[in-house]
């Protein structure tokens, strides 16, 4: 009988981390996902470590990032959860492009946001609603928001036309009897 000794060096597994930055977008806006507490990062879902990413659907998603340190090839895992939300719809429109002196349209966008910001030749008006009351010539479009998602409208023209300038004249002589025109 005889005995022989071996060294063994356990390590301890990484305490892995993940970010998100943000972890609430916007459909069509990027995130950066970010691994701690190891060497090398692999996410999953085409995410490259460090690198901005932009989803493409809306919803709640979590990925999962495994990292490993090189000398052991001990790794663990670390999840994110993420927000991508949805742009508001927004559908204006407008009875009539032309208008006369004095009256007033009504602008209009489908409702479905939770704010409406409407703006005159670029310029904020004040109200919050999925109708504004336009009664002067130019541009008019609406920015709908959901959060921090907007989505922007067309631009709507209006046209205020000035009445038109009459004039009567009347050719009379000094008398006029019943029955004459």
């Amino acid at each position: 009988e005889n005995t022989a000794t071996i060294d063994v060096t356990v390590y301890d597994n990484p305490i892995v981390t993940a970010t998100a930055t943000p972890d609430e977008i916007c459909i069509g806006e990027s995130i950066t996902f970010t691994g701690g507490g190891a060497e090398t990062y692999v996410w999953d879902g085409g995410i490259t470590d460090g690198v901005p990413f932009t989803p493409a659907a809306t919803g709640t998603f979590t990925y999962t990032v495994v990292g490993s340190i090189g000398a052991s090839g001990c790794e663990n895992t670390a999840t994110v959860d993420i927000t991508v939300n949805d742009l508001p719809t927004v559908t204006a429109s407008v009875d009539a492009s032309e208008i006369c002196e004095g009256e007033t349209i009504f602008l209009e966008v489908a409702p479905g946001a939770e704010e409406y910001d409407w703006y005159y030749n670029n310029l904020l008006q004040p109200g919050n609603s999925n109708t504004f009351s336009a009664e002067l010539t130019g541009e008019y479009f609406v920015i709908a928001s959901n959060g921090d998602c907007n989505s922007q409208s067309e631009t709507m023209e209006l046209d205020v036309l000035d009445y038109p300038e009459v004039t009567l004249n009347v050719n009379l002589d000094n008398e006029l009897c019943e029955g004459e025109t």
